[in-house]
């Protein structure tokens, strides 16, 4: 009998023993889903979107893809938490970041109005974004990326491509980590609050249009370990000096096949000297007034126009894109090609202000 009772005390026993740890692993549990809330509450708290964001199917916009991309922010907007998902749908691609009135894909603007930019307070990309297509559609002061993405990765509030430690958008103020290798396609376009930028000891790379818009520019110290430099750099810079920390010789050898194209006046300091640039800009061909209008067409006055070819670009200097140069210069051309072989068409491009006219010639034209 006292066996008995003794069996059945430490069956009670084992019972309690086990309905406490039940107990405690249920309030664990509780705990955990508690402390997720928790951190769900602190994210939305410290990083939560303040107006609507605009999206596109990447597919039926682009015609290949997956999922949805990014396309702006409604007017106002301060703040923005991109989501990982919109309509069941990953959200894969940043095309930009200003704002829109609406997600009419007509309304999207790539390159965005100099005057008119708008910089995001705090920006966090979630670990699904693949593509950030134009960087300069992105100007935030705070920048996060999820630490999940395994292809971009934020780094002092500036974005860079992990695998090839490649700077994807500058932060604000500029300064980069001494990690990054490379400088991307426009990394910081439309920075025209920069005045100075130095690129740190182990930059290889500065690519395409990497300061384009960068009008407030007044200083740049280039290491001597960069060995190419993008077409258009530095377009639309202007009055900028150039700090190269290598010899004239190193700086002639880098590979930089127009990299200042459209770029205003600067100054190359070199550890030597100072390097002697000539103008990329300078048109190589002569500005022709109205006393070429009279001349005979196998006089040829114009050097490389060939009356017989039926089309022509030239480029005219800043000065010259007056309708009436361009007029003068379509005439003479028309001469030249004697009046019954040819038709002249021209235009002065001035929306661009490049001072473009097309010129075709033949019996074709």
């Amino acid at each position: 009998m006292k066996k008995c009772v003794n069996i059945f005390a430490s069956a009670i026993i084992l019972i309690a023993v086990l309905a406490g740890a039940l107990i405690f692993a249920a309030c664990d549990f509780n705990d955990g889903e508690n402390r997720q809330d928790d951190q769900e509450d602190e994210r939305d708290e410290r990083f939560e979107s303040d107006g609507e964001v605009l999206f596109i199917d990447v597919y039926e916009t682009f015609g290949e893809g997956d999922g949805y991309a990014v396309m702006g922010v409604e007017p106002g907007t301060t703040q923005v938490w991109l989501p990982e998902t919109h309509n069941g749908k990953d959200v894969t691609v940043i095309l930009g970041l200003q704002p829109l009135k609406n997600s009419d894909v007509d309304e999207f603007m790539p390159y965005p109005d100099a005057e008119e930019i708008v910089w995001l307070d705090r920006l966090y990309i979630p670990a699904s974004m693949q593509s950030i297509y134009y960087p300069y559609q992105v100007f935030a002061n705070e920048i996060e990326v999820d630490a999940d993405n395994v292809v971009y990765g934020s780094v002092n509030n500036g974005i860079i491509e992990k695998s090839t430690n490649t700077l994807v958008r500058a932060p604000k103020d500029g300064t980069i980590p001494s990690t990054v290798s490379s400088i991307a396609r426009s990394a910081y376009g439309y920075y025209s609050h920069l005045t100075e930028v130095e690129l740190p000891d182990g930059i290889t790379s500065i690519g395409d249009l990497a300061f384009v818009y960068c009008t407030g520019l007044e200083r740049i110290v280039i290491p001597d370990s960069v060995t190419d430099i993008g077409s258009g750099a530095f377009k639309f810079c202007d009055d900028f000096e150039i700090s190269y920390q290598g010899t004239i010789s190193q700086w002639e050898a880098i590979d930089k096949a127009e990299w200042d194209i459209d770029a205003g006046s600067y100054v190359i300091e070199c550890s030597d000297g100072v390097v002697d640039e000539e103008d990329p800009n300078e048109d190589p061909q002569p500005v022709y007034d109205n006393d070429d209008l009279g001349k005979k067409p196998n006089e040829q006055a114009i050097e490389g126009i060939d009356p017989i070819d039926k089309s022509k670009l030239i480029k005219f200097s800043e000065e010259s894109v007056a309708d009436a140069e361009v007029e003068a210069t379509a005439a003479y051309l028309f001469n030249l090609a004697n009046a019954n072989l040819a038709k002249v068409d021209y235009y002065a491009n001035k929306a661009t202000g490049n001072g473009v006219a097309t010129i075709t010639i033949g019996e074709d034209a």
